[in-house]
């Protein structure tokens, strides 16, 4: 986008604390706050609905579930 465009939304000019042209503090700080929506809201939906966590969680479960059985099988070999 041009930077007048950007500068007539935010009604004053970008900062650029990094150097980096187009890496303005203004859009670090809008997707931060994306960001954190983002993972709130997925948060919230994972934990309410089961269909949910099933389909996304149940591989992750289960490969954590045999990365302790490794652990403990190697605990006891010690």
């Amino acid at each position: 986008m041009d930077e007048k465009v950007l500068e007539t939304w935010i009604e004053g000019s970008l900062t650029y604390p990094w150097g980096i042209r187009p890496v303005s503090l203004e859009l670090v700080q809008v997707s931060v706050f994306l960001a954190a929506f983002s993972g709130l809201y997925f948060a919230v939906f994972a934990v309410t609905d089961e269909t949910y966590r099933r389909e996304f969680f149940s591989d992750v479960l289960g490969e954590l579930e045999q990365a302790l059985r490794v652990r403990v099988g190697y605990l006891r070999r010690k």
